[in-house]
């Protein structure tokens, strides 16, 4: 094997492993919402072209209403697995809009490939009622 070909082969499972976490993200994101919020069944998502940063829009029930949440809420708190008494130590929580905004910037991909499309509002969003 050549050195193109095995920098190519490296590219391509590295892109593969990118894509697999920000799917592991989205799952916990959305298991999260769907334990909170079970009458939520999607979470909307904008996305700013000009910086590339991604925005959490409202969550909807299935007549369209929104349901309050907060989008500063923890999801998975990160912990050190000892503190200096052998206690667990939350050292940086990760919250609803970071683990949005972590999965879809690790993607590197179209996000027709994590996110379903509202056809007639072109409106991108999370279905939670995946794996209900």
């Amino acid at each position: 094997m050549n050195a193109h070909a095995v920098l190519s082969t490296a590219e391509a499972k590295l892109l593969r492993a990118k894509r697999a976490y920000a799917r592991k993200l989205l799952g916990l994101l959305a298991d999260h919402l769907r334990r909170l919020h079970p009458q939520a069944v999607r979470l909307t998502v904008y996305a700013d072209q000009r910086t590339g940063e991604y925005f959490i829009g409202e969550l909807l029930n299935a007549h369209g209403e929104t349901v309050a949440f907060d989008p500063g809420g923890v999801v998975v708190p990160r912990a050190e697995p000892e503190g200096p008494f052998g206690e667990p130590i939350t050292v940086g929580p990760h919250t609803v809009a970071g683990l949005l905004q972590r999965a879809l910037a690790a993607h590197e991909g179209p996000l027709s490939k994590l996110l379903r499309t509202e056809q007639h509002a072109g409106e991108q969003y999370l279905d939670l009622t995946q794996g209900r």
